[in-house]
């Protein structure tokens, strides 16, 4: 029978003129039951009837004790107000401890902030439960787009959806009496706001009718546009404005937090909604499904699950494949996703991993804590043993002991929320652009509760095992030396050095952590893009169809400025394409290849790029054989096309494909086009993506092929010196050629290269940071542990010293018991990391989540930190002076 436990609860829960009432009655059924039923028995009911707490619900049978609420509040600020004198004594111990506790629940509160706003926080759509985001998977293609014919036949034949929606961003030229504006755009079906279940916030969305006009002239703008260009202007309804030329209509405003699905990962989110018209009716689907180009949302029927409209789908696609429709090969499957979780998918893995991290770092410091707590417990055990024998028993001394261990743990909570604050601005400052909704993190009333309750965790964290070993003491007898009973004991050395192992364990996990991640990094460094990324400028231009509604007048106005952009000071070549790699994603495109035959289900289908001459040669792409495009390759030549050398090798491979021909449909009569040379490989949709077949066309002679010029094209332009300092040249060309065009996305090649590595570079950089702090914190513990150990055994050390010893001797002593700790807790974390890194495997690249190499460096990292918080105790160890150390034991 504990019964320090059982006097202490009563003492805390009980009046006190009933207190040793109820601890004779404990003990007397305990020994009553004892020598009746056995000692087994009689410890099973005094648990029962403790833990019950019957005892204490009777109290509203006992005399009333009408000042127990101003009693415990009175006692509570009368400790309070002890600790704060007693830590105005130390103030340096106080400052340690909440400086190390700031920065443990700082950088939780931080991340914490960051991980509501981007995963907790609702998205602005009604019931967003329901909204489901669909997409086509096929071979080589984990996740593309929809088609119209599918999308009118999921609308029409899927049961477990109520509506679907469809949509396709772009970007578009904004012109009214401000300067115009490259803003973008997105085509939506009158449907979706109301698939979304969003609606705007002035005026009204668009109706059927007017999605059904030859040209609609009516349009929607977000509210970010709308406060930032029309400063907020209600009357601005009605009005009209102009679209690439083309006057609409403004008729609503869309509430302040509205995105479509994806917006939340794009670069420039919509600004401007047009209506899309799509012909009802569906009959049939055409071979492959047609053409996949457009974003579908849906929403689930009330009475449907999730599971059950994949299993729809499902079934849909095996019976579309079994009509002939899809091929066997292509395994074409529609995707149904959450749109919370295609919103944050990406990211989630990543951010889950440093919310552990920060949660180590959290441990770290509550361990280290405890440490500087149990070293101070043995200072004051002096004071403790007093006040035991004056009367106070273990309850009331561990009450002030927690009292002390809350007050600090709330001014680390406060100043660790000034930290979180300025983190939570470094952290947006370092948006790496891919980690969405990561602006919107604010220590807001969700994150305060979660500060408060860090708060409290931490106090009882590191405060109860250094209270309950503090007050321990009080248990002992006054005579003698307390001191020594408490300080120098088994128990409080074990104790000491089993929180610095614990310390070093975690920090192994976020080492090894930081270590895949820096591994991680630099192999995305090394790889090969394809492409020169130095001195490079780029930007977008779009030619309105108001102002150049065919071929020619598009070709004429970007080779105009192409002819501008050359004669600047400083530019060595001057090309335009489609897309820009790394910055937009690319699609592929039917491809008919002369003499050769597919084989059964397979679809020759490539990436397709569109591109002037002067593009390779100022991407710095390399050409493999053959030629590149020039001047001469005009619309009335002989076409011609490029292939990569993927391409290459996979249709004609052991022999060259200079002159062999290629056809690429959507024009009435599209030609065949003879492959002039074989450029490098391309990394176009990330870093790690797969390279796929690709081929390029002229800028002049596209329309040949498919019927149209783009209208919208990225301009590079390789300097022989920086390139930022040509942007303003740049515009002032665009500017001449033509005034009414807006340039959009200046922006540097290294800059493109940069973005795409942003969330690697984001979560290696933070897992570094959070690494190097619980290594900083756990040499901290180290050198503490060792300090204390020399500190309590000067008097032996001495000893040993006057009998011979050698300082060198005193010195490997003391480094050696850092060592061992360090040991401990290496072998320890070595086993619980090669457990957690597992769940890192989606953020690493090129290294498995349990390299042999970094964790083989891992264990001399934690070494080397062990070794130099043992370095400064060990020199003062070997310096002790055996005459002072033996006269003032003596003394």
């Amino acid at each position: 029978m504990p019964p320090m436990l059982a006097r202490w609860l009563i003492e805390q829960l009980t009046p006190r003129t009933l207190r040793e009432d109820l601890l004779s009655a404990l003990k007397e059924g305990f020994e009553r039951r004892a020598r009746t039923h056995g000692a087994g028995a009689a410890r099973a009911w005094y648990w029962r009837q403790l833990l019950s707490f019957d005892w204490v619900r009777l109290r509203r049978e006992w005399p009333r004790d009408e000042h127990l609420k101003e009693a415990w509040m009175h006692s509570f600020w009368q400790d309070a107000r002890f600790a704060f004198r007693s830590f105005s004594r130390s103030p340096g111990y106080a400052i340690v401890v909440v400086v190390t506790l700031s920065l443990g629940i700082g950088a939780n509160v931080a991340l914490m902030s960051v991980v509501r706003a981007v995963l907790l926080k609702p998205l602005p759509y009604e019931n967003q439960e329901r909204v489901v985001t669909i997409w086509s998977q096929w071979t080589g293609f984990p996740k593309t787009w929809v088609s119209i014919p599918e999308y009118r036949m999921y609308r029409e034949t899927i049961q477990s959806l109520d509506e679907v929606a469809l949509y396709f961003s772009t970007s578009a030229n904004l012109e009214d009496r401000h300067d115009p504006e490259r803003v973008g755009l997105a085509a939506v079906t009158p449907n979706l706001f109301e698939v979304l279940g969003a609606s705007p916030s002035i005026g009204r969305a668009f109706s059927a009718e007017e999605a059904k006009r030859e040209v609609s002239d009516v349009i929607l703008l977000s509210h970010r546009i709308w406060e930032r260009r029309f400063g907020g202007d209600d009357s601005l309804l009605g009005a009209r404005i102009e679209m690439d030329g083309v006057p609409r209509t403004v008729i609503g405003v869309l509430p302040e937090r509205f995105q479509l699905p994806t917006d939340f990962n794009a670069e420039a989110p919509t600004d401007v909604y047009v209506p899309l018209d799509v012909p009802q009716g569906f009959e049939t689907l055409p071979r492959l499904g047609g053409s996949h180009s457009y974003y579908a949302v849906g929403r689930l029927a009330k009475s449907a699950s999730l599971a059950e409209a994949r299993a729809e789908f499902l079934a849909a696609n095996e019976r579309d494949t079994a009509d002939g429709i899809y091929t066997p090969d292509w395994r074409f499957r529609t995707l149904v996703i959450p749109v919370s979780e295609d919103v944050v998918g990406d990211v989630r893995p990543a951010l889950l991993v440093l919310l552990g991290a920060v949660g180590f770092v959290l441990l770290i410091a509550c361990t280290n804590v405890a440490s500087v707590v149990l070293s101070r417990g043995h200072e004051r055990s002096r004071e403790v043993a007093l006040r035991s024998s004056l009367g106070a028993s273990f309850g009331r001394v561990f009450r002030q002991l927690i009292t002390e261990s809350v007050v600090l743990a709330a001014m680390g909570g406060l100043t660790g929320l000034v930290l979180a604050y300025w983190a939570i601005d470094a952290l947006v400052a370092l948006e790496p652009g891919s980690i969405p909704r990561l602006t919107e993190a604010r220590v807001d009333g969700g994150v305060l509760l979660f500060a408060l309750g860090a708060t409290l965790a931490t106090a009882l964290l590191f405060g109860v095992i250094p209270a309950i070993a503090t007050a321990r003491s009080s248990l002992r007898s006054a005579v003698g030396d307390p001191v020594r009973a408490f300080g120098s004991g088994v128990f409080g050395q074990r104790l000491r050095g089993g929180l610095v192992a614990l310390q070093m364990a975690l920090a192994v996990v976020l080492v090894a952590g930081a270590g895949l991640m820096i591994r991680t990094f630099a192999t995305l460094v090394r790889v090969d893009p394809g492409f020169r990324i130095e001195n490079v400028l780029t930007f977008r231009l779009s030619a309105p169809m108001g102002s150049y509604p065919d071929s020619p007048s598009i070709l004429s106005l970007f080779e105009r400025v192409r002819e501008g952009l050359r004669a600047l000071p400083g530019v060595e070549e001057v090309g335009a394409v489609r897309v820009l790699p790394l910055a937009t994603s690319i699609g592929d495109y039917g491809t008919r290849i002369e003499g050769y035959e597919p084989r059964p289900g397979e679809n020759p289908a490539a990436d397709w790029q569109v591109a002037s001459p002067g593009y390779l040669e100022a991407m710095g792409i390399p050409l493999v054989e053959g030629r590149t495009f020039t001047d001469e390759d005009r619309p009335d030549t002989e076409p011609v096309i490029l292939v990569n050398e993927s391409m290459a090798m996979k249709y004609w491979p052991g022999q060259s494909a200079i002159g062999k021909r290629i056809m690429i449909g959507g024009a009435e009569d599209p030609p065949w086009a003879r492959i002039v040379g074989v450029v490098g490989n391309v990394r176009h949709n990330g870093i790690t993506a797969e390279i796929k077949s690709k081929w390029y066309r002229p800028l002049s002679q596209f329309h040949q092929s498919s019927g149209f010029t783009p209208s919208a094209v990225t301009f590079v332009m390789r300097t022989n010196g920086s390139a930022e300092l040509l942007a303003r040249s740049a515009r002032d060309v665009v500017r001449e050629v033509d005034p009414k065009l807006p340039v959009s996305d200046v922006r540097t090649l290294r800059d493109v290269f940069s973005r795409s590595m942003g969330s690697s570079r984001f979560t290696m950089a933070l897992l570094v940071l959070l690494s190097g702090l619980a290594l900083a914190l756990a040499v901290v513990g180290v050198y503490g542990v060792a300090s204390y150990v020399v500190g309590q055994r000067t008097r032996e050390i001495g000893l040993r010293m006057a009998l011979g010893a050698s300082p060198s001797k005193m010195l490997r002593l003391v480094i050696r018991q850092g060592l061992v700790l360090a040991a401990l807790g290496t072998s320890v974390g070595v086993v619980a990391a090669y457990s957690l890194t597992g769940s890192m495997d989606s953020l690493l690249y090129g290294v498995e989540p349990r390299d042999p190499l970094t964790f083989a460096l891992v264990p001399l990292v934690l070494f080397a930190a062990a070794l130099a918080g043992s370095v400064i105790p060990a020199v003062r160890a070997s310096r002790v002076d055996p005459v002072r150390a033996l006269r003032a034991e003596a003394l």
